[in-house]
């Protein structure tokens, strides 16, 4: 079975194209360090157990109502708790998780000696 030389040269043009186009293609690509700049600040973790309203309602998702509830219910030991207890719906909790912390409250006023 004889392979006619017409059909030889467009194989080999089809196999040349393809390699030009893959060149264009990867020159044309962005480069991998073009994904979102790591010198963007990450977002600051908000204190549950210190932000006040104005400060949650910064929060994806967050209103006056959840705020002032986070608010009430302090003080937390972590984040989680405001889930336990019931103090926000899981969808306001997958929304705010990432954006919270709960630092533990400072300790109450010492006591000064002699009183």
């Amino acid at each position: 079975m004889a392979i006619h030389p017409q059909k030889a040269q467009n194989c080999g043009m089809r196999s040349h194209s393809a390699i030009v186009l893959s060149a264009l293609v990867l020159t044309l690509a962005p480069p991998p360090s073009a994904a979102p700049s790591s010198t963007q600040k990450p977002a600051e973790l908000v204190d549950i157990n210190r932000a006040t309203i104005h400060e949650l309602e910064s929060l994806p998702g967050m209103t006056e109502t959840w705020a002032s509830r986070i608010v009430r219910f302090r003080p937390y030991r972590t984040k989680l708790d405001l889930l336990d207890q019931g103090v926000v719906s899981p969808e306001v909790y997958q929304r705010i998780r990432d954006r919270v912390i709960a630092h533990h409250a400072a300790a109450t006023k010492a006591v000064e000696p002699g009183k």
